[in-house]
Order: C-alpha cells, then structure tokens, then sequence
C-alpha cells in the first residue's frame, strides 16, 4: 500500500466560522492555493463592538481630565489601551480568513465541504496535504519471512493501477516489533518510490517484491512445509 512520506497539517488559528470549503479529498493543490475561508460577519462585529467601546472610554477620560480626576483619567487610558489591543488582534483576524495550502500536495483530509457554516475552533484540523513527490510502499512481512529481509535490500513494486510498470527500491526502514494482521503476527517494511511523474497516489496498492539473494532448490521447494511442520507438529 501507497502511503505519502510526509504530511502537512493545517489547523485553524482562531476560533471562526467556517464560510466555504474550495478543495475536496484527492484534489492536487499548489502552495499558495486557497482551501477554503472563514466568515468575516462575527469579526466585524466584534470590531464594530470595540470601536464603540473604545470612544466610550475616550469620552470617559476627557471627562475626567476636565473635572481634575487623574486616577479615573488614567484608568480610562488604560482600559482603552485594553481594547484597542483586542481590536488589533480582531483586525489581524480579519486579515487572516483565507486558508492556504502551505506546500504543493494532494489533499487526502476528510471532506470538510460538510461542516460549512458550522463553529471552528482555535487549533483544530482542517485540511492534511500530502506532498507526492516521494511514496513511501508498506509491505507487511509474515514473522516466519522477516530473518531473511535487511535493510537495503532490492525491492520490485508493482501496482494494480499500473500492472504494466515496476518501480526499483531497496528496503527502507523494518519495524522491530511485530503487530497483529489478519489472525497473523507480521512486520511491516517501508520502501521509497520516487514520484517524479506524479500519478502516484495513496492507498494504491500492489504487489511488494524483495530480493533476499540466492537460495538452494531445496530450500525454495521445503521452506513453507518445514514451516507448517514446525507449527503443527513442533510448538508444543
């Protein structure tokens, strides 16, 4: 199975509304694109709110200027200062609806054209792009195999979407512990693809191929019934 050597995450940064979603899952997008922009509607009027506040606090503390009360004067600047503080970062809001993608990438989130007009809050997920220039193929090893497997070992990968076509690697990464898959006990193998031309895609799946070097006739023909011997008849 296909999966993308790196993803980037885009969360929100300020609690907003959701306005419209321009990319779906599977689409290609460019750093730079737009993915979606949040509502200015609520922004504004917390700006609008501000600004009203904050000529109430300017009339405040000329009032008490005039009438000779410093203390109140000075605490009408600094309740002002307050608010004119909360206005920058409302504004900096403002300035800041639209979400782009931060790398070139495909888009592999769930589908967020679903929650349009629904609250999004500070730091949550929005959109996960994945860069396609390199593929990392997981292969899962049955535990009986993973002793003749090495890292650096030739690989072959064949893919359903592309029988005609084969891609050379060698063995990346192998996991050292072993995790259950289909009633199974297996170690999962990670080799690089490189994507130079862009038709490969996450989820694609194939077949995996690993050069483990020369092996005796016997050996090819008696290893898995020598294996089932062992497990039948020798685990107890």
């Amino acid at each position: 199975m296909l999966e993308p050597r790196e993803k980037r995450f885009v969360v929100a940064q300020f609690d907003a509304v959701l306005k419209k979603v321009h990319k779906l899952p599977g689409t290609t997008v460019t750093k730079g694109e737009l993915l979606a922009e949040f509502d200015e509607r609520a922004i504004e009027l917390e700006i609008n709110s501000l600004l009203a506040e904050i000529q109430k606090t300017r009339k405040m503390q000329d009032v008490h200027t005039a009438t000779g009360k410093a203390a109140l004067s000075q605490m009408a600047v600094l309740e002002r200062r307050g608010l004119e503080e909360q206005l920058q970062l409302f504004r900096d809001r403002l300035s800041k609806l639209s979400v782009e993608s931060p790398v070139d990438g495909i888009v592999i989130s769930e589908n967020m054209e679903r929650i349009e007009g629904s609250p999004i809050s500070r730091g949550q997920g929005l959109f996960e792009i994945a860069p396609l220039k390199m593929m990392i193929a997981e292969a899962y090893i049955a535990q009986e195999d993973i002793g003749y497997v090495q890292e650096g070992a030739d690989t072959t990968i064949t893919l359903e979407s592309f029988p005609d076509k084969t891609w050379q690697s060698t063995v990346y990464t192998i996991f050292p512990r072993a995790e259950p898959r289909e009633g199974k006990s297996v170690f999962l193998v990670e080799s690089l693809i490189e994507n130079s031309e862009k038709i490969l895609r996450p989820g694609m799946g194939g077949e995996f191929e690993i050069n483990v070097g020369k092996k005796p006739l016997a050996w090819k023909l008696f290893r898995k019934p020598w294996i089932y011997f062992q497990k039948t008849f020798l685990n107890d």
